[in-house]
C-alpha cells in the first residue's frame, strides 16, 4: 500500500514539477526581439562608407552601439521597452577634425570641431518605438540623417583690391552641437585663412561650420596694404545675411564699404610713344 501511495505521489507531483520549469524557460527565451533599424542617406550630400547605430532607453541612457560598414540597416537584440535609435557616419574614432563625446546619454551627446574646417557630417534621432513583449522581430521607422556642417562662400567686395596684400579674419561664434537634437552651444570662434583667398573683383573664401543656420552670429576681418600696414579691422553683424546657397557678401551696403588706399607696395607704368630701339620716358605710379 506505501509502494502504491508512493507511485500515487509521483504521479500527481510530475505534472505539476514539469511546466514550473517549462514556463521560466520561455519567457527567457522569447524576451529578447530582433529589431532592425534602417537608415535612409538620401538628405545628405553623401553616403559614407560605415555607420554608428545607438539605442537609447527611454530615459536617454545608452544600452547598445553597433558600428557596422552596411549603411542601409543595423540588427539589435532588445528586450521590452521603449527605445530611441540615432545614427552618425563612420564611429566616433575615425573622425579626426571633429570631436564626439557624451555618448552614454542622450542629451549630453556633443559633437564639435577640432580645427577650422570640419568634415561632412550627419546624424539623426528617430522617434520613440515600443519594443512589446513577446514579439520575435520589429522594423523601426527608418532613420533620415541630416547634413550638420554647412558650406559657406565668404565673398568680400573691396575697393582698390589690388592694394591688399593680407586677409584674414574669424567667424564666431562655433558651434558644439547635439547631433541628435536640436541644442547647441558656443565656444572660441573659427579662424579665417591668411591664404587661400581668390582675388578678382572681389575676394571670396570657402569655409565651412558645424551646426544650424542661425549658429553663426559675426565676423571678425583683418585687411593689410601691401606694405603690412592695417587698412580694416572690423566685427560686423552677420545674423539674417547668409542666403539659403551658403553665400555671405561683404562690403555691398552702406558704411560697410571696404576701401585700400595707399600704402604702397607695387607699381604701374605709364608709356607714352614706344618706339623699340629709342630712349623712351617711362612714369611709375604707386599702387
Amino acid at each position: 500500500m506505501k509502494a502504491s501511495l508512493a507511485s500515487l505521489l509521483a504521479i500527481l507531483i510530475t505534472p505539476l514539477v514539469v511546466p514550473a520549469f517549462s514556463c521560466e524557460k520561455r519567457p527567457g527565451m522569447s524576451s529578447m526581439t530582433e529589431v532592425t533599424v534602417p537608415v535612409d542617406w538620401s538628405r545628405c550630400r553623401e553616403v559614407p562608407r560605415g555607420m554608428t547605430v545607438l539605442i537609447y532607453a527611454e530615459t536617454g541612457v545608452l544600452m547598445q552601439e553597433r558600428v557596422t560598414p552596411d549603411v542601409k540597416e543595423a540588427a539589435f537584440r532588445l528586450p521590452p521597452g521603449v527605445y530611441r535609435a540615432a545614427v552618425f557616419p563612420y564611429s566616433r574614432e575615425e573622425w579626426s577634425s571633429l570631436s564626439v563625446t557624451g555618448l552614454s546619454d542622450l542629451h549630453t551627446a556633443r559633437v564639435s570641431p577640432t580645427d577650422a574646417e570640419p568634415p561632412s557630417f550627419a546624424s539623426a534621432c528617430g522617434q520613440p518605438f515600443t519594443v512589446p513583449a513577446g514579439a520575435e522581430r520589429l522594423q523601426t521607422a527608418p532613420l533620415i540623417p541630416e547634413d550638420k556642417v554647412r558650406p559657406l562662400l565668404i565673398r568680400v567686395a573691396v575697393d582698390g583690391l589690388s592694394r591688399l596684400g593680407h586677409l584674414s579674419g574669424r567667424l564666431s561664434p562655433a558651434c558644439i552641437l547635439n547631433p541628435f537634437g536640436n541644442g547647441y552651444s558656443f565656444s572660441d570662434g573659427i579662424p579665417l585663412p591668411d591664404d587661400g583667398w581668390e582675388r578678382d573683383s572681389v575676394a571670396l573664401c570657402r569655409r565651412s561650420w558645424l551646426g544650424p543656420p542661425d549658429s553663426l552670429r559675426a565676423i571678425h576681418l583683418l585687411m593689410a596694404r601691401r606694405d603690412g600696414s592695417v587698412a580694416v579691422d572690423t566685427v560686423i553683424d552677420i545674423r539674417g545675411r547668409i542666403s539659403p546657397e551658403g553665400v555671405l557678401t561683404l562690403g555691398d551696403q552702406d558704411g560697410e564699404r571696404f576701401r585700400i588706399r595707399g600704402g604702397g607696395g607695387g607699381f604701374e607704368a605709364d608709356i607714352e610713344d614706344w618706339t623699340p630701339g629709342e630712349e623712351t620716358e617711362i612714369i611709375l605710379h604707386s599702387t
